[in-house]
């Protein structure tokens, strides 16, 4: 199974979740003409470099401009976009050529009934013609009529799917094989250079 880490804002992340074998890292980059923009993406461009193996994202708060998407990729180098998705229609995008879209999904998991999420489901499947890849956050606990039910309700799909990770439902998504990848957070570090990743150990020797 694939993982995603996501919300990462410094090198002490980046380079545990790589050495984890993350297959993307999501970088939470502001968009052009904010202030102290133009220093993250020299920041960001410089903590790339120093992780080599997982794909980098730029996770947006929201939907660029043809224009604002161009400058992101040229100023961090970064070919991979993600930002919110709108529940309702869905509209073409205009990337710079070789860049691919992440449309993020995020729900208090108190939302999930099974009316809800099959009609998620084919909002996803409208997302699917100009995504690359979805990513849906589910947060809090998940009903065991939920946790039956998103396997099978998601399969075929090119999910990553962030919850509030347990190692028993990990272990229960992963062996499903509905899923094909899944999404952790980074966080705070407790000093420069350092942090506990207690929390996460037996989620990595999980996957």
């Amino acid at each position: 199974m694939f993982f995603k880490a996501a919300d990462i804002a410094h090198l002490t992340d980046a380079r545990y979740f790589a050495a984890m074998g993350a297959h993307w890292l999501g970088f939470a980059v502001p968009m052009p003409g904010e202030e102290g923009a133009s220093a993250a993406y020299v920041r960001l461009r410089e903590m790339i470099s120093w992780v080599e193996g997982p794909e980098p994202v730029a996770e947006l708060l929201r939907r660029p401009t043809e224009a604002e998407a161009e400058e992101i990729v040229l100023a961090t180098g970064i070919q991979a976009l993600q930002w919110p998705a709108e529940f309702g229609a869905v509209e073409a995008l205009h990337l710079p050529p070789g860049s691919e879209h992440f449309a993020f999904f995020s729900f208090p998991a108190s939302l999930c009934a099974s009316d809800f999420l099959r009609d998620l489901r084919r909002q996803l499947e409208r997302h699917v013609a100009f995504a690359k890849h979805l990513v849906l956050r589910l947060e809090g606990a998940l009903s065991v009529e939920a946790c039956s039910l998103l396997p099978t309700l998601f399969e075929g799909l090119p999910l990553i799917l962030e919850l509030d990770w347990t190692p028993e439902l990990l272990r229960r998504m992963a062996d499903s094989r509905g899923i094909e990848a899944v999404q952790f957070r980074g966080g705070e570090e407790e000093a420069p250079g350092v942090k506990s990743y207690d929390e996460l150990e037996e989620l990595m020797e999980l996957l």
